[in-house]
């Protein structure tokens, strides 16, 4: 079983708080989510990158106004979790996010991790009954996460190789099964982005 993270998101610290369609704000928020959704964990390149994004409150702006520019309650979301989460919230205020085995943990909580994995295909899974309750209300079972993992996961090889066949050429020794090795990786990262687009056009 894998973490459902490449690495654990954590948000910066003392942060001035403004209005959340501030540009750096949004920057920001992408560096310490490295990138992905902290939901799911999707890197953004696939979705249209930092302007496709979002970012989500999580204790819902909607019905506590006093957070709506409060960076601690920030989550930068892709924006199939943000529609899917929506304004949803079990509590009565906005410390009461779980309450028995329904709710909503925090991403940069220790504790999300405790409660979603991913199987080794990249598939997202639930641990406990509270991360079924995640898992369901965002969707998480949807095949595109699991697609977009293993093209994270091809494209680090693709690029690891990469760095390995330049080294080579600089000492002069033979590159052949690594150029082989890498024309593999490319051929499956394009099947696997072709899987997505396709994915993309299902309902």
């Amino acid at each position: 079983m894998k973490n459902i993270y490449k690495i654990k998101p954590e948000r910066s610290k003392n942060l001035t708080e403004l209005k959340y369609t501030n540009r750096k704000i949004k920057e920001q928020l992408a560096k310490d989510f490295h990138f992905c959704c902290g939901y799911c964990g999707d890197a953004h390149y696939y979705t249209g990158g930092i302007k496709s994004y979002h970012i989500d409150h999580f204790a819902p702006k909607s019905k506590f106004i006093e957070l709506q520019y409060s960076y601690e309650n920030f989550v930068y979301s892709c924006p199939y979790c943000n529609f899917s989460k929506s304004n949803k919230w079990v509590g009565k205020t906005a410390q009461e996010n779980v309450v028995g085995n329904t709710g909503f943990i925090d991403p940069c909580s220790n504790e999300y991790s405790k409660h979603l994995g991913r199987n080794d295909d990249g598939s997202i899974i639930y641990k406990t009954e509270l991360g079924k309750f995640i898992y369901n209300e965002l969707r998480l079972y949807l095949e595109r996460h699991k697609i977009l993992f293993q093209l994270e996961e091809l494209k680090d090889k693709i690029n690891l190789i990469k760095l390995k066949i330049k080294e080579f050429n600089n000492i002069g020794k033979d590159t052949t099964k690594l150029t082989q090795m890498h024309s593999l990786l490319c051929e499956a990262f394009f099947y696997y982005f072709n899987f997505y687009c396709e994915d993309l056009d299902t309902l």
